[in-house]
């Protein structure tokens, strides 16, 4: 088939097979697979058989029908193997159950990882697939809302292994089973530990320090290798479990990927870190040191080269390596690769109970951290103040430090007396190493419910603690004794540094992939070439150890190089590149992609395609897009207008792919007014241009029409931005203070204003004189039948005002001019000021003259400037008053003549600037409630003249709800002003100051 020609045989197939479609589905073919779910539409590559093909529609229904749920369908980054083999695992049961009769593997759409296959067989996962098989099998899978709250409760599943510290479940076989967990039973065989505090006193140690980690992000100090519990005895005796092979929780099976030999390079990603240890084991396991909670080792060689396990404890974190084939005492050399994964939910366990492991506090640190707070007044005073510090803290957070702070305090002065409690030796005379020190800690943790455990190297031990219930990990390094530390660094293999994170590496491999393989030959060469390489170097970096990067490959920057290249083909392909991404690994280089104010490949190339074709094969590409990236992801709004603009603006709209686009992006909603805008991407005033450039295209005059609407509605209702002026009014009135001063208009008016404001309503009247036609009904009962229209009661039409008077082309200054020399007239001070710069008459004509010539600021600028210093400043507040009087009075004057006779005003700006008073919406309309607002607005909004001009009144009218408003824009209101400024009477504002 053709592209783009409908699959009559699968649209057939499809609607009679699957269940509950709620109306038909279209089947194309296309070069790329692809889901419309607005249109309903789906296309399928041309080159797929019909089996393939029912493959890849029946993966997209159902993966759009699980997305219908508000859920995922992928794993969350966050979630371990377990949790993520669970969600995949209730996938394929839903999917087994609404689409089981249609003969599609339910592993081929929703793909369980080799590594989560593993630990779904491991037996520490069975009691978890018992739980979750009951679950869904009383599932009500219609009940798509409810999907999430489902998927939360499941996934929160109780841990069947720990209950009350104690694990009753019964013991599994296997190598990974987990024992019987109870720290009472437990802790009577653990060793004790070492009562040797008073380190000061001893020779200085000599410890051997293998450098484990190729890092310098870390210290070496705070590797992890082993982690411990602590338990503390009725007698005072503190003893370490070890927990490393217990498996409290679930245990993941990891598959790392094979290193290269010890000679070669490895690729790392950002995030990862290179490990190289050499050690014995006598039963053929192996602990592997990590750097943090929540790392995974994802590559590993072994030397000498043997068949191991590596399993994962969930709990602690760390890293069991199992090698049946070693000898008792058998040395290994083991070169691995560790990356944190992001934290989130660890475990499908919500460990919330205070009686878990990490939160279990003994009896016997119970009972001297109780007497010790009981007692806390008789403890010496600087154990005292630090006590007080950990039981007054407000939160966890101040609980920890006061915590740390108290145990930062030990010293190696002295040790315990024989026979005596030593842990309560510990805590109140706070004696020891490292080691002493952790359990205090813990035990102080745990006392005040917060989960808390050792961590253990070689050189150091230091505790982990968790402030959202044993979700995450923080370590406090409570520092021990002195030590000679003689570091030995290992040999480590060389490393190449990738600029990328591992797991955003392993995703993009993935993607790349499975693009490939849906590809055909030329896409495949066309992609390859867009990553910067051959086809067959682009197949190899994919194969080679999935779990390092070989190149830094980003679908940022491969989308960029195909847009670039401004052809269809190419174009189509950065599409479904994107769309295949999930919506979280949309970012900022994504973003750019569409525009970001700069340079913008998106908008280039559709330029490009248009502008080589008379038709429009770009608009369904856009389409699929901006579904992708602005509904499902959420990108700002104003990115595509400004993209939409780029395309527009300078093209010929003569030419049909043009006009055909244009008429599709306003249909679209895709050249909408947003509700802010950025110069840097595009303004409002260059939208409205375009709009109207639009709107003179006969084939565009009612959709740009329409969208115009749109902008007015959006930018100059009162509904939408009035608020943005009241504020910035009352910081004007906070500011400013009382400055309004005049009460009335003073006689002033306007005749045009009085003319064009005034609106006579005709209203139909009966009459016996004879005009027109007759009205039968009314004759036949004796009634007035001639109609005749007559002048009913006089009414002001509303008047909306956008921009201020343009004053420097009235005759402001000369009636400040006048209303300052009556001032001088009248005040003897003035008059003698006056008498001192003119004291010859050419002089003061200069002055005069000037004064007549210039706007008011350099009127004020040139008859101050021959005044001495200490007489501007009351000079200047006197000229400055006359002018606010005026501008006052025509305040009122305006105000009063909109409001009466059933008359409004509404203020509108457009592309103003106020930083002043912090108006912080260019765009807006108030209605003024008093002169004194009214003058507020007109002497401090500073809106844009060729916005307002280019404004359409009709238009703003219907935003307004005004329909017979007066429109009065800057050229109007200059000359009402000018007639207002005529007929105002100086003489009555100079007697209104003078009192």
């Amino acid at each position: 088939m053709s592209r783009g020609e409908l699959d009559s045989g699968l649209c057939k197939w499809l609607n009679q097979t699957v269940s509950g479609i709620d109306r038909p589905w279209l089947i194309r073919r296309s070069d790329l697979n692809s889901m419309d779910e607005k249109r309903h539409e789906i296309r399928i590559k041309t080159d797929l058989g019909e089996e393939e093909a029912r493959t890849e529609i029946l993966k997209g229904m159902a993966r759009a029908k699980w997305l219908t749920s508000g859920l995922s369908p992928e794993p969350e980054r966050s979630d371990n193997i377990l949790t993520g083999a669970l969600y995949r695992y209730w996938q394929q049961r839903w999917f087994v159950r609404h689409f089981g009769s249609v003969g599609v593997d339910a592993n081929s759409v929703f793909p369980l990882t080799e590594e989560q296959q593993q630990t779904l067989k491991m037996p520490t996962s069975e009691p978890y697939l018992q739980e979750i098989d009951q679950r869904i099998s009383a599932w009500d899978a219609n009940a798509v809302q409810w999907w999430p709250a489902f998927w939360q409760q499941t996934s929160n599943l109780p841990n069947p292994r720990v209950d009350d510290c104690i694990n009753k479940a019964p013991a599994m076989g296997g190598d990974n089973t987990p024992e019987t967990y109870n720290p009472e039973v437990l802790g009577k065989w653990a060793p004790a530990l070492d009562q040797r505090t008073n380190y000061e006193s001893l020779p200085v140690p000599t410890s051997m320090d293998y450098i484990v980690f190729n890092s310098s992000r870390h210290s070496s100090r705070m590797y992890r290798w082993w982690a411990r519990d602590i338990f503390v005895s009725a007698k005072g005796d503190v003893k370490e479990i070890v927990l490393n092979n217990r498996h409290i929780q679930e245990v993941e099976a990891l598959l790392p990927v094979r290193l290269p030999g010890r000679d070669q390079a490895v690729a790392l990603a950002s995030d990862q870190t290179l490990g190289t240890v050499e050690m014995l084991s006598k039963n053929g396991r192996y602990a592997l040191p990590s750097l943090t909670p929540d790392d995974y080792i994802v590559a590993l060689r072994i030397e000498p080269d043997l068949p191991f396990t590596l399993v994962r404890d969930q709990y602690t974190g760390l890293h069991t390596l199992t090698v049946p084939e070693t000898k008792a005492d058998q040395s290994l050399r083991v070169t691995y690769v560790v990356e944190p994964r992001a934290t989130g939910n660890k475990t499908p366990a919500k460990r919330t109970r205070p009686t878990l492991l990490d939160t279990y506090c003994s009896e016997g640190m119970k009972k001297v951290l109780h007497e010790l707070f009981q007692n806390i007044g008789e403890q010496p005073s600087e154990l005292k103040v630090s006590l007080q510090k950990i039981q007054n803290a407000k939160n966890a957070k101040q609980q920890i430090k006061a915590i740390t702070e108290y145990c930062e305090q030990f010293s190696g002065k002295a040790k315990p007396r024989r026979k005596k409690n030593f842990f309560k030796f510990l805590v109140t005379k706070r004696q020891g190493s490292c080691r002493h020190r952790v359990p205090v800690f813990i035990a102080f943790c745990r006392y005040f419910g917060i989960p808390c455990r050792q961590i253990d190297n070689r050189v150091h031990c230091f505790a982990e603690y968790s402030l959202d219930g044993g979700q995450t990990w923080k370590s406090a390094d409570l520092g021990g004794a002195d030590a000679e530390i003689i570091e030995i660094t290992s040999h480590f293999q060389p490393i190449r540094r990738v600029n990328v994170f591992s797991t955003e590496s392993r995703k993009i491999k993935a993607l790349l992939k499975d693009f490939l393989k849906r590809a055909d030959s030329a896409q495949q060469q066309i992609l390859a070439k867009a990553c910067g390489m051959s086809l067959a170097e682009l197949n190899k970096a994919l194969e080679t150890n999935s779990a390092l990067p070989e190149t830094n490959l980003r679908i940022s920057e491969i989308v960029r190089n195909l847009w670039e290249e401004k052809d269809l083909t190419r174009f189509s392909m950065g599409v479904a590149l994107l769309e295949s991404l999930e919506t979280q690994a949309f970012g900022y280089n994504e973003k750019q992609l569409v525009g970001d104010g700069g340079y913008n490949p998106m908008s280039e190339a559709v330029k490009h395609i248009l502008s080589n074709s008379d038709k429009d094969q770009v608009t369904e590409q856009l389409k699929l897009l901006h579904s992708k990236m602005f509904v499902q992801w959420g990108a700002y709004p104003l990115l595509w207008l400004g993209s939409m603009e780029k395309i527009l603006n300078g093209s010929d709209l003569a030419r049909p792919s043009f006009l055909r686009f244009a008429l599709e992006a306003l249909k679209s909603g895709w050249l909408d007014p947003v509700p802010n805008y950025y110069e840097d991407i595009t303004g409002a005033f260059q939208h409205h241009q375009l709009l109207l450039h639009l709107e003179r295209i006969d084939e565009l005059k009612i959709e740009a029409a329409h969208c115009l609407k749109k902008c007015y509605w959006e930018f100059l209702s009162r509904e939408k931005n009035s608020q943005a002026w009241r504020l910035a009014y009352k910081n004007f009135r906070q500011r400013k203070g009382d400055v309004f001063f005049v009460t009335h208009c003073h006689d002033g008016f306007s005749r045009s204003l009085e003319s064009k404001i005034a609106s006579s309503s005709l209203q139909a009247a009966w009459t016996d004189e004879p005009e027109g036609v007759p009205n039968i009904e009314r004759m036949l009962l004796h009634h007035p039948a001639f109609q005749r229209l007559i002048s009913g009661k006089a009414s002001h039409r509303p008047v909306i005002i956008m921009g201020q008077p343009s004053w420097c082309d009235t005759m402001i200054n000369e009636k400040v001019e006048a209303l300052f020399l009556l001032k001088v007239e009248s005040r003897p001070n003035l008059k003698q000021i006056l008498e001192k710069i003119n004291q010859r008459e050419s002089a003061r004509k200069q002055i005069c003259d000037a004064l007549k010539k210039s706007e008011t600021q350099n009127y004020r600028a040139n008859f101050i400037k021959s005044v001495p210093p200490e007489e501007r400043l009351p000079l200047h507040n006197e000229i400055d008053e006359c002018n606010r009087a005026i501008l006052q009075a025509f305040s009122h004057y305006l105000y009063g003549m909109t409001h009466s006779n059933g008359g409004c005003l509404t203020y509108c700006w457009a592309d103003a600037s106020n930083e002043e008073f912090m108006l912080t919406n260019k765009y807006g309309a108030h209605d003024p409630s008093s002169p004194e607002e009214l003058y507020a607005m007109m002497s401090t909004i500073d809106d844009s003249p060729g916005f307002q001009e280019a404004v359409k009144d009709a238009y703003l009218r219907e935003a307004l709800n005004a329909s017979d408003a007066l429109v009065l824009k800057s050229h109007e209101l200059t000359t009402i002003a000018e007639e207002f400024l005529s007929s105002v009477n100086l003489k009555s504002i100079f007697d209104s100051l003078d009192t």
